[in-house]
């Protein structure tokens, strides 16, 4: 495919952007909502269970699996997101270790492959947005700003326009079925299969989003357009307004903390869900996390480990 396309190119190709199908899947439907929808949750589900292993049970093996699959998918995809969630998941490591370890020199033996994973993944994501983008190192400054900084504030742009925009889907109530939408699109895609026609808020919003949006003004004075990430946000105040935002927020604190609790008890689900309300945290802000893999990955870690419990007393 590479002889085909220019790397922008294939990333439309993969998404099947051009045609509604994908070259890399075979112009199939099917196989590409299993990579999609099953493949890539338990690809976030061994990310969070491979953390907690390593870090109650001292097991990297898992770990190390699971950062090669992320990497793989980030190359497969052409997709930055990948790569940028592999920091993050080294960063969460690194301070977990730093709260468990013995001593410092334990904590840095432990953990020296990690650094240079950390400066392997940062070095290739520059070469990687360099390729990706056809421009040099000049223009890697260009964009590091558009990726760095424009790409996570957009967000809040994004939402404030919306909230002022009557016409805007954020005012329809959905009461639940978009915060909850990563899950609810399975029973959706089910009952759509037995003949129904149901179009799931994670669909809508994803579809809604994906458009253009017009979010501020560039130094020679041109409007900048881009499709946006949008926000949790964004998923939260269709479901309840302000009301559910505040009572969301207060869940999420809640189990922060009870999870933080969880990893002095050397829980390897309490600590899995810790990585996962960590990287809610991080990423919910600028963009519909919730909407993906997420939530399934949650579910698909806590029935691993509870199945795994019955084999293996206190695992979880």
């Amino acid at each position: 495919m590479s002889t085909e396309f220019t790397v922008r190119e294939y990333r439309s190709e993969v998404f099947g952007l051009w045609t509604g199908s994908s070259k890399l899947f075979h112009n199939s439907k099917m196989i590409s909502i299993f990579y999609f929808w099953i493949v890539n949750p338990f690809q976030v589900a061994s990310v969070f269970l491979g953390v907690s292993f390593r870090n109650i049970g001292n097991d990297n093996r898992l770990f190390y699996v699971a950062i090669l699959l992320l990497f793989f998918d980030a190359i497969i995809l052409a997709g930055r997101f990948a790569l940028h969630s592999l920091i993050s998941v080294f960063l969460i490591t690194l301070l977990l270790d730093l709260f468990s370890s013995h001593s410092r020199e334990f904590f840095y033996r432990k953990n020296k492959y990690l650094f240079l994973f950390i400066g392997f993944i940062l070095f290739f994501l520059m070469v990687f947005t360099m390729l990706r983008d056809n421009s040099g190192l000049s223009g890697f400054v260009d964009s590091l700003k558009l990726y760095i900084f424009i790409y996570h504030t957009e967000s809040f742009s994004i939402l404030d326009h919306e909230l002022l925009n009557p016409s805007s889907i954020i005012h329809d109530l959905t009461y639940g079925k978009s915060f909850f939408g990563g899950v609810l699109k399975y029973p959706i895609l089910l009952m759509n299969q037995l003949g129904f026609n149901i179009i799931s808020e994670e669909s809508r919003i994803g579809g809604y989003l994906h458009k253009n949006f017009a979010i501020g003004i560039n130094e020679d004075g041109s409007l900048i357009q881009l499709n946006a990430f949008g926000s949790i946000f964004f998923s939260m105040y269709r479901d309840g307004r302000e009301f559910f935002i505040f009572l969301c927020g207060i869940f999420y604190g809640y189990n922060l903390l009870f999870f933080s609790q969880r990893f002095y008890s050397r829980s390897v689900l309490g600590v899995s869900l810790l990585v996962s309300m960590l990287f809610i945290g991080i990423y919910g802000i600028f963009q519909p996390y919730i909407d993906g893999a997420i939530l399934p990955s949650l579910l698909i870690s806590s029935i691993i480990l509870i199945v795994l419990n019955f084999y293996y007393k206190r695992i979880v």
